[in-house]
């Protein structure tokens, strides 16, 4: 293995600036300096920190600075540098580990209300407690709902109980403790089922076992759920409950619409972190869900979407980018809805929040297709033309905007050098499934034979136009259905 593959140098490319000080202070301890002291060879490392990604950086460059005059070609030499290099690995994991415990306020307060009952010291077991539920509080902000926190506080707590022979709480405690590992438990399998079953819609991922609906289908989870009505983890089991349920239904709306009240009704009581994963599950069933309402679902897309972005739960923290699939799927729903002016004002306001590396993409993409919507097709052709295509995150979006701009524009040869090498792209793409594959290639073979219905002047045209649009409405797999049917119509009323 190449020293720049190394654990130690995949770690060391991993740390911030202050991250680096921090460490150089860490290593600076007397307990280091008393054994194999790692802290001159992390500061010759320091000098090399440009080079960790070279090809030509090696154990030998980094030796011979380390020790000036010494060769590194006897074997003595080599296994002396692995094992400085190997405690010096041992001493990082060490700083992770440590570094993370001190943020951890939670743990490192529980892990002291433990050694207070290890060690007798029952008296100030009340005064720990409050620290810990403080930290827990603040915790749960940032990082959401934690059962398994709770249930281990419990668990200490029942103890803690014993120990002063209080056995009313004691056992009122190890109840609360059930409560909590139980409702862990339901919550955990029920997530792990809706997660299946949008594996196998997004991406045709099925599991090895069928353990997860077999144990779901062999209890009344209606009576499971009324147990825990009243409690504060309700809402997340009567969420995910029927989110599943939706998407085992076939998107069956009801269940959409018993999950979408309760988080609603609830969501002020739930922390932004939590908020994310709520949203997008109503995001992932209406995205892939119509049921024959196709405009009210984009509606109600809409709806969603807009909420999500008032509450700030597109992302986990501040420090965090939004998600392209988040920042297009607002696009291309207020594309759809026509609402052109928010789609203006979204671009300005959030493509500043996307991660630079496509940011620029993004927002020519997306100011490209709302000016086609408008009609303004020569505006939309020049905001294409920005695109980096190279560094472009979605190219079969931009690949079949680019075809309908050519269409409005009749220019049929560029169109079809287009289409061309779209289904070049879409043949040998790693990214796309197989239905998306069959749909999209679908699309580019129907907008060919409509662009040449459309510059035909043959009398059979609006005949082949109605043959063509009945054809359309029978395909299974199919993308723009909505685009190419309108052409048609287009063609048999010109």
């Amino acid at each position: 293995m190449k020293y720049k593959d190394t654990k130690l140098i995949s770690f060391l490319q991993t740390f911030s600036k202050d991250e680096l000080d921090d460490f150089e202070k860490f290593l600076s301890q007397q307990y280091f300096r008393q054994r194999r002291d790692p802290l001159p060879l992390f500061k010759i490392l320091m000098k090399f920190q440009s080079e960790f990604s070279n090809e030509d950086f090696n154990e030998e460059k980094v030796f011979v600075k380390l020790y000036p005059g010494n060769s590194f070609s006897s074997l003595n030499s080599k296994n002396i540098f692995r094992s400085l290099s190997s405690y010096l690995l041992k001493a990082l994991e060490d700083f992770l580990y440590i570094s993370n415990l001190r943020k951890n306020k939670v743990l490192k307060n529980r892990i002291l209300l433990k050694e207070i009952l290890e060690r007798n010291l029952s008296k100030h077991y009340e005064q720990y407690l409050e620290k810990v539920y403080e930290a827990l509080k603040e915790d749960e902000k940032i990082f959401g709902y934690d059962i398994l926190e709770k249930f281990h506080i419990e668990r200490l707590n029942a103890r803690y109980y014993a120990s002063v022979l209080d056995m009313r709480n004691y056992f009122n405690h190890s109840f609360k403790s059930l409560e909590l590992v139980s409702s862990h438990f339901w919550l955990d399998l029920i997530s792990s089922a809706k997660l299946m079953l949008l594996g196998y819609d997004n991406m045709n991922i099925r599991p090895e076992s069928d353990i997860l609906n077999t144990l779901l289908n062999s209890v009344d989870m209606d009576k499971i759920l009324k147990i825990y009505e009243g409690t504060e983890y309700y809402i997340y089991l009567y969420f995910n409950f029927n989110v599943y349920k939706c998407l085992e239904n076939n998107r069956d709306f009801r269940y959409y619409e018993k999950a979408k009240k309760i988080f609603f009704d609830n969501k002020a009581k739930i922390s932004i972190h939590d908020k994310n994963y709520f949203y997008a599950d109503m995001i992932s069933i209406l995205l892939i869900g119509s049921g024959g309402h196709f405009v009210e679902i984009k509606k109600e897309l809409f709806f969603i979407l807009k909420n999500c972005l008032v509450d700030k739960a597109y992302k986990l923290s501040d420090e965090d980018f939004m998600h392209p699939n988040f920042y297009r799927n607002c696009i291309l729903c207020a594309e759809y809805l026509k609402e052109f002016d928010w789609a203006d004002e979204f671009i300005e306001k959030y493509s500043g929040e996307l991660n630079p590396e496509f940011r620029d993409n993004m927002k020519n993409y997306s100011s490209a297709l709302i000016n086609y919507s408008r009609g303004d097709y020569d505006n939309s052709l020049e905001y294409i033309s920005r695109i980096k295509y190279d560094h472009a995150f979605f190219k079969t979006d931009i690949k079949t905007l680019t075809l309908r701009i050519y269409y409005e524009l009749n220019l049929h040869e560029q169109a079809i050098y287009m289409a061309d090498t779209f289904k070049h792209h879409i043949k040998i793409s790693p990214h796309l499934n197989e239905n998306i594959r069959k749909s999209t290639l679908n699309y580019v073979s129907y907008y060919l034979k409509i662009f040449k219905l459309k510059m035909s002047e043959g009398k059979s045209r609006k005949k082949d136009a109605g043959l063509l649009k009945s054809q359309i409405k029978k395909e299974k797999d199919l993308i723009q259905v909505g685009w190419l049917i309108e052409k048609l119509d287009q063609i048999e009323s010109s």
